[in-house]
């Protein structure tokens, strides 16, 4: 199977303000909006969660090829 750049999964402006909304009471400025895009990415632990998912998902089921 070739690998592409295809967006497996992402996080837009409406979410974040959605759980600023639910965390603060309110939205988020235009700079802190800023500060939560250039910092989201460190707090994603995007390799654990691809292991576990193969873990759960895959070795577990020995899915067919």
């Amino acid at each position: 199977m070739k690998a592409t750049s295809e967006i497996l999964y992402s996080i837009n402006d409406a979410d974040v303000q959605n759980v600023a909304r639910q965390e603060l009471d309110r939205e988020l400025t235009a700079t802190e909006l800023a500060v939560v895009k250039e910092h989201i990415g460190d707090q994603l632990d995007w390799y654990g969660a691809i292991a576990t998912l193969l873990e759960q998902h895959i070795a577990s089921h020995e899915i067919a090829k």
